[in-house]
């Protein structure tokens, strides 16, 4: 199964290669200035955060650059989240076979989408998707980057993949209840108001729909991997990449979620093997984790 879900992934790395897709900055601003994308400004994430990945936005589909630990964990969280979906009985394909369109008929949006990585995976599985993103920069780059594949381009064309520069708060006011699926992943570590990012989001789920999140635990360990490991050490991402101190423990997000009657399913740990970079599930949360959760169907949404 996991196989199929990496063969569809992969389709788009035929384009991925840093020597076709090294813009400047200069580039990534004409494609914004020239793409159907909204700015606004109201947003629980730190401008600082904002800044930082919009002058990353050139290096998200080298897949050999500091984006490379996301392409290699792409298919291990696509399909956690298909089996979920699977197990919960959203979704009663057999995911893989045939087209391997295993979310058709579902409305997704990727909150923090950065520059489409999993958005374009869930556009290859059928969704009708919105990647939505703060950063201008990352949204530019998600427009080029699909519009270089025809299945992709031909997906925009028709809508059913969209890219949206906005934050979560300003978008959550006309799209309470919009969405099947809500996803933010390896974005709440760069949030500043973690319980009012929670609460927006999920405000964007349909009753009974779903939620994925992806982050680091606040803990020794993490610190130690995450930061000084992967930053100082090996380089795997740029110094400055992580703060220890917004880093978020599962049993806080599930407070927040409970709160806003999304109701937590599953958490399961995620493991990189620092020597081949390849990602696995495990049951260990202590660093990496990721969570699936639903949203009760009777849910009353209040996003005041």
């Amino acid at each position: 199964m996991i196989k199929n879900i990496s063969n569809l992934i992969t389709k788009s790395r035929y384009i991925s290669n840093y020597r076709s897709y090294n813009y400047s900055t200069n580039n990534v601003n004409n494609v914004n200035s020239n793409s159907n994308t909204t700015k606004n400004t109201f947003s629980s994430m730190k401008e600082e955060e904002i800044k930082f990945f919009n002058g990353m936005a050139k290096d998200w589909w080298d897949i050999n650059g500091p984006m490379r630990p996301l392409h290699k964990m792409n298919p291990v969280r696509v399909q956690y989240m298909v089996d979920r979906l699977k197990q919960s009985g959203v979704i009663k394909t057999s995911g893989g076979g045939g087209s391997g369109k295993s979310l058709a008929g579902l409305k997704i949006i990727d909150v923090g989408c950065g520059a489409g990585l999993l958005t374009e995976s869930f556009s290859r599985l059928g969704a009708d998707v919105v990647g939505l993103d703060a950063a201008g920069n990352n949204i530019s780059m998600a427009i080029a980057h699909a519009k270089q594949d025809k299945t992709l381009s031909d997906n925009i064309d028709r809508n059913t993949l969209q890219y949206i520069e906005s934050t979560v708060e300003q978008h959550a006011i006309d799209h309470h209840s919009s969405y099947d699926i809500v996803t933010t992943m390896e974005v709440v570590e760069h949030v500043e108001n973690v319980p009012e990012f929670i609460k927006q989001c999920t405000s964007l789920i349909k009753p009974g729909g779903c939620f994925f999140l992806s982050t680091m635990n606040k803990t020794t360990l993490a610190y130690l991997t995450t930061i000084v490991g992967a930053e100082y050490i090996c380089k795997f991402v740029p110094v400055g990449t992580h703060h220890w101190d917004q880093y978020v423990k599962p049993e806080d997000l599930q407070s927040y979620l409970s709160g806003n009657q999304v109701n937590l399913k599953d958490i399961s740990g995620l493991f990189m093997n620092p020597l081949t970079m390849n990602w696995s599930l495990i049951n260990n949360t202590n660093v990496n984790y990721i969570l699936f959760a639903m949203k009760s169907t009777t849910s009353t949404t209040n996003n005041s």
